[in-house]
């Protein structure tokens, strides 16, 4: 395999409109536990509002990444938006091409943030029956 080098530009990201969320400190890695080690969620939080990237694998076996960059509080346990896919211009090594950024809506999500720390995630993508995973933050 060739190697890539290269130099990025970051910033932070910001997402929030303010408001403090009933739970705080949801921010964190969180997976579905050894038995389903491979996959789980990022979920970023500034003040009520998450930003969450779902990592898992496509039906071929390749690494996925689908995000749910808005949603709401349906109560103060449970937070709901819409489930999107993304793809765009390769940028390791090359310049990155916004031009070729595209999203698509394919789906939607609950997740459910338990008392007891652990939390669930109920979704469904292009008309497919729900499922519902469970969650606990990934220790490390």
């Amino acid at each position: 395999m060739k190697g890539a080098s290269g130099r990025k530009t970051l910033s932070r990201m910001f997402f929030g409109h303010g408001g403090a969320s009933k739970i705080a400190s949801l921010g964190d890695m969180w997976w579905g536990g050894v038995s389903q080690n491979g996959w789980g969620f990022s979920v970023l939080q500034q003040g009520a509002e998450l930003f969450t990237l779902w990592f898992t694998y496509d039906e071929t076996g390749a690494a996925t990444w689908f995000v749910m960059p808005a949603g709401y509080w349906v109560d103060e346990r449970t937070y709901r938006g819409s489930l999107y896919r993304s793809v765009g211009s390769p940028w390791l090594g090359k310049a990155y091409d916004r031009s070729q950024f595209r999203m698509f809506e394919i789906g939607w999500y609950n997740v459910r943030y338990n008392v007891d720390g652990t939390a669930s995630f109920e979704y469904s993508m292009g008309g497919a029956p729900v499922a519902t995973l469970p969650l606990a933050r990934i220790p490390f």
